[in-house]
């Protein structure tokens, strides 16, 4: 008999979704609820609209966060996670400094935790970036796509496939190594 987790929310333990989502309205308040109540965040609003481009919400007391994320195109939101990480070590570093010195890494820490909770498909790296998160079925397939043009034959087509993916070229050369 396997053992019941104590501790645990219920919807973490009987009701995991099988899929990974490519996007959250859940997760997006989640990550909003934590940045409202940060005074370390008078100036990210205007940092994502200069680094992005993009329009936030503001409100007497600063940004909407709830608001702003809503809004945000799937890309943008991603972005803001990254962003927001860069932001917080930028401010980390300067003379100003910060309320909260560990601002961005329990801003990683909650993020990575909301994004597996909420079962979305991506994964947070050490400095913030933002990747798809690949299911084991996935991996096995690229794995055997890269295997199957690695040699000769298909140079042509590994050429173009690496201008546009650079990374692939590792994979290429790690398999064959093998």
């Amino acid at each position: 008999m396997s053992e019941v987790p104590t501790g645990q929310r219920f919807s973490h333990v009987y009701l995991r979704r099988e899929e990974l989502l490519q996007d959250s309205p859940r997760a997006r308040r989640r990550i909003a609820a934590w940045l409202d109540p940060l005074k370390d965040t008078e100036e990210l609003g205007a940092f994502l609209v200069g680094e992005m481009g993009i329009d936030v919400a503001y409100g007497v007391t600063g940004v909407l966060w709830a608001e702003t994320l809503r809004k945000f195109s799937k890309v943008d939101f991603l972005d803001t996670i990254t962003l927001t990480y860069r932001y917080f070590n930028q401010l980390r570093r300067s003379p100003r400094g910060m309320r909260d010195p560990n601002a961005g890494e329990t801003f990683l820490h909650v993020s990575r935790r909301i994004f597996a909770e909420e079962a979305l498909s991506y994964a947070i790296d050490e400095h913030g970036g933002v990747h798809f998160q690949v299911d084991p079925e996935f991996a096995a397939s690229n794995n055997a796509s890269i295997a199957a043009i690695a040699g000769p034959r298909y140079a042509n087509a590994r050429t173009e496939f690496e201008k546009e993916w650079p990374q692939f070229r590792l994979a290429i050369q790690t398999e064959r190594k093998r």
